[in-house]
């Protein structure tokens, strides 16, 4: 078996196993965020490099956030408590994803837009859920660069940066 097809086999067995699991169960595992130019366009499950050029013709900026303050924030559609984890969206992304994390791969932010005085994620649900699960107090997100200063208006943005080019 190559070494490719014996990763997607032991990915495939991870995402089995930890599907419906309650998370004190989980495997343990580390949230790394990819925050290169090259892995934006996964913030939109599927699409391809050239979405981000074709959507996003002025790039995509990248700030971390404290994970509280973005929920308070979050339009009701948006919001998902950690006892509804497993009962609201796709098991096999979740389980996917969080599989993904327990083999120590990268995963790009969620992308977030402003809606009125609140905050719409336009993509990565699934990956601020696990966050929230993991405790993790502060997460990275991406916008638009037009949308800074209203989404600044309604959470506070830190360490405000462009995607780096990978080297």
């Amino acid at each position: 078996m190559s070494n490719k097809n014996s990763k997607l086999v032991e990915l495939q067995s991870i995402i089995d196993n930890v599907i419906g699991l309650p998370v004190g169960d989980w495997p343990e595992f580390e949230i790394k965020w990819d925050e290169s130019a090259e892995s934006l366009h996964h913030y939109e499950d599927g699409k391809s490099p050239k979405f981000i050029e074709e959507h996003h013709p002025d790039g995509l900026v990248i700030a971390d956030v404290n994970l509280n303050e973005l929920d308070s924030k979050l339009v009701f559609s948006s919001r998902q408590t950690v006892c509804e984890f497993w009962k609201i969206g796709s098991d096999a992304k979740k389980a996917r994803l969080i599989a993904h994390w327990v083999s120590g791969n990268i995963v790009t932010p969620c992308k977030i837009t402003p809606y009125e005085s609140e905050i719409f994620i336009v993509g990565g649900n699934h990956r601020l859920a696990i966050s929230r699960i993991k405790n993790e107090t502060e997460v990275p997100i991406l916008f638009e660069p037009r949308h800074e200063m209203e989404i600044s208006k309604i959470i506070q943005l830190k360490n405000i940066r462009k995607p780096q080019v990978r080297t």
